[in-house]
């Protein structure tokens, strides 16, 4: 069975990415590896944009510079984060998908075995966290909240993890 896990450095970024910009969509991509049992190991997070996200120019540039990082760290894509900036959607948007999507079929390339994953920052979930970090509860309440769902694209489908 594939599982995920994320460091907590890549955690940090991308939710404190989306928490420097409440207001607006942010993306970035998740660095790591995928490992002979199937499992996806997130080690960074790299934010990319936090406006218009489908400005195809500025995301091909930024992949050409991530691909030239990833070749001399040995280090892959393994997938993709993603906030909305309207707080009451938490399902990944059309554009999401289709980065997700194209993270994903770059990375069977490359490796047929691999699946990649998607994080979906929830800003509901992170503003109940926070509202539960000011009423200081203990930590097994604060466990229950992470701010995210994760997605893991498996075969054909998304499974949410």
């Amino acid at each position: 069975s594939s599982s995920v896990k994320v460091e907590q450095g890549a955690y940090l970024v991308s939710v404190l990415h989306a928490l420097k910009y409440p207001a607006s969509s942010v993306n970035g991509v998740l660095l790591g590896s995928f490992e002979k049992d199937g499992s996806v190991q997130v080690q960074q997070a790299l934010p990319l944009l936090h406006s218009h996200l489908s400005l195809a120019p500025m995301m091909d540039a930024a992949f050409a510079l991530i691909d030239e990082h990833c070749q001399t760290s040995q280090i892959k894509i393994v997938g993709y984060y993603h906030a909305n900036s309207n707080h009451q959607h938490k399902a990944p948007s059309a554009t999401a998908k289709r980065i997700a999507d194209k993270i994903h079929d770059v990375a069977k390339e490359d490796n047929k075995s691999a699946e990649t994953c998607m994080l979906m920052i929830d800003n509901t979930q992170l503003e109940h966290l926070a509202a539960l970090l000011s009423k200081r509860v203990d930590s097994g309440e604060l466990s229950k909240c992470q701010g995210m769902v994760l997605y893991m694209k498996k075969g054909g489908g998304v499974v949410t993890g």
